[in-house]
């Protein structure tokens, strides 16, 4: 593939410029329309392609969503929202095994990304895999240890399995670590929707 020109760039980063506005105006076809002359010139472009694909999404063309998502992650798979924009779109899709092959890659792949296990829990509970769900908690407790939200799911999830024994120890250990009140939070990224977060064409920053 050729060399982008200065000139290339510049204009490129201009049809992005211009695509984001409409994006936040709402105006999907005129960002496509930026976005994807953005892309023509600059087809390699990471963010170009997110931002494509979160387009795409916003305007309800799930397919061409997921082709460009897919390719953002590739060309720059340590981008923890690249991942989520691509969850999200299987999820729109209710291709939820897909979505949660998605978090997985994320939680592997990305550095300091551990706290995304909760998100696959919560997909797992969803779909009514339990077993998958209480070995997702489990690994996120050895990772930020106990958390009154997790044991308070952990025990409904026992009662679903008629695992009363289970069930009862989780809660005993909810009440030990808060008799008052049991409702401390797991810790959440502080930003989970890719649709927040516009990336620069010159990479995204890693997260402090």
């Amino acid at each position: 593939m050729r060399e982008l020109s200065e000139k290339d760039r510049e204009m490129s980063e201009s049809f992005f410029v211009e695509g984001v506005k409409f994006v936040l105006l709402e105006d999907y076809n005129k960002a496509l329309e930026r976005l994807l002359k953005a892309y023509a010139l600059n087809p390699t472009n990471a963010a170009i392609n997110y931002k494509i694909a979160e387009t795409n999404l916003l305007s309800g063309n799930l397919k061409d969503a997921t082709n460009f998502a897919l390719v953002a992650v590739k060309l720059d798979p340590k981008n923890a929202y690249y991942y989520l924009l691509l969850a999200q779109i299987y999820s729109s899709q209710k291709q939820y095994d897909q979505a949660a092959k998605v978090y997985t890659n994320l939680i592997k792949d990305v550095p300091d990304s551990g706290y995304y296990l909760f998100n696959l829990a919560d997909l797992y509970l969803a779909q009514g895999k339990l077993n998958e769900a209480l070995t997702t908690f489990e690994q996120a407790e050895k990772q930020f240890g106990p958390l009154d939200e997790v044991s308070f799911k952990k025990q409904q999830i026992y009662l679903k399995q008629n695992n009363l024994d289970k069930a009862l120890q989780e809660g005993e250990a909810l009440i030990a670590s808060n008799p008052r009140k049991c409702a401390t939070c797991w810790p959440r990224p502080k930003c989970t929707r890719p649709t927040t977060v516009f990336p620069t064409l010159s990479g995204w920053r890693k997260r402090r």
